[in-house]
C-alpha cells in the first residue's frame, strides 16, 4: 500500500505543480469531485432506504417469503458490475420504449425517460451494492432484542413508530457504517458508472481511467488519491467508532 500511494503522492505534487492554481486540472478536479459525491450520496441513502425496509420488514414478519426476497435483492454485489450495468440498461431501455409510447399516446414528444438518466444510475448501484448496505444494516438491528418490539406492540405502537423511535436511534453507528461503505464502493465503480451515467456526467473514476488509458500517469495520480483518501475516511472514522464503543 505505502509504495504506489508515495508514488502517486509523487506524480500528483508533480502535477499540480505543472498545472498551476488556475489549470485546467483545478476546474476539472472540482467538477468531477462535485459529480462523484452526488451520485455516491444518492445511490447511499437510496440503499440505506431500501435496506431498512428488508431488514424492517424481515424482523416483523419473520416469514420464509421475506427472508428470500431479502437474500435474492442482494445477490448483485456477487455479480461484476459490467453484467449488472448491462442488465440493468437493457431492462430500462425496454421500459422506456413503453413509456415513450405512452406518453407519445398523450401528445407529448420525448426520446427517452429513463435512459441515461440519474434515476437509472442509482437503481443500478443499489442492485450492485445493497448487500453492503444489508450486511451492515442487519447487523445493528440483531443487536436490539425483540422484547423491546414486543413491549412497544404491547404499548400499542405501529411498526413505523417503533422503527423511528427505537430501531434507528439504537443502530445510527450501523446506519453510519452502510452509508459510508455504500458511498465509497460507488466512487470506485467504473463500469456501471460508464454504462448507465448522464451524458457529460463523469466521475473521478472515469476521468482517472480515461487519463490513465491515454498514458498520463501523473495527471490520473490526482484523482486516483481523491478516491483513495475518500476510502480512507470511512475506515478511519468506523475504526475509531469501534474502539471507544
Amino acid at each position: 500500500f505505502l509504495l504506489p500511494t508515495v508514488q502517486l503522492v509523487i506524480w500528483a505534487v508533480r502535477e499540480i505543480a505543472q498545472q498551476g492554481p488556475g489549470g485546467t486540472l483545478n476546474v476539472a478536479f472540482r467538477r468531477y469531485t462535485a459529480t462523484t459525491v452526488g451520485f455516491a450520496s444518492l445511490a447511499a441513502v437510496a440503499a440505506l432506504v431500501w435496506s431498512l425496509i428488508l431488514a424492517t420488514s424481515v424482523r416483523a414478519s419473520g416469514r420464509p417469503f421475506e427472508k428470500s426476497a431479502a437474500k435474492v435483492a442482494t445477490i448483485g454485489y456477487a455479480m461484476p458490475g459490467a453484467v449488472v450495468g448491462v442488465g440493468v440498461l437493457l431492462f430500462v431501455t425496454g421500459l422506456d420504449r413503453t413509456l415513450v409510447t405512452l406518453l407519445e399516446s398523450f401528445g407529448l414528444s420525448v426520446r427517452s425517460v429513463l435512459t441515461g438518466s440519474i434515476a437509472a444510475l442509482t437503481f443500478a448501484y443499489v442492485v450492485r451494492f445493497l448487500a453492503v448496505s444489508q450486511n451492515s444494516v442487519d447487523a445493528a438491528l440483531s443487536r436490539i432484542r425483540p422484547s423491546l418490539d414486543e413491549a412497544a406492540r404491547t404499548l400499542g405502537a405501529s411498526q413505523p413508530r417503533i422503527v423511528g423511535r427505537i430501531h434507528l436511534p439504537i443502530m445510527r453507528r450501523g446506519l453510519f457504517a452502510a452509508l459510508a461503505l455504500v458511498f465509497v464502493d460507488v466512487m470506485k465503480e467504473l463500469p456501471i458508472t460508464l454504462l448507465l451515467r448522464p451524458f457529460g456526467s463523469d466521475t473521478l473514476a472515469i476521468w482517472g481511467y480515461l487519463l490513465a488509458a491515454e498514458g498520463f500517469w501523473e495527471a490520473a495520480a490526482v484523482p486516483s488519491l481523491a478516491i483513495l483518501g475518500a476510502g480512507l475516511i470511512p475506515v478511519v472514522l468506523l475504526t475509531t467508532a469501534s474502539g471507544t464503543s
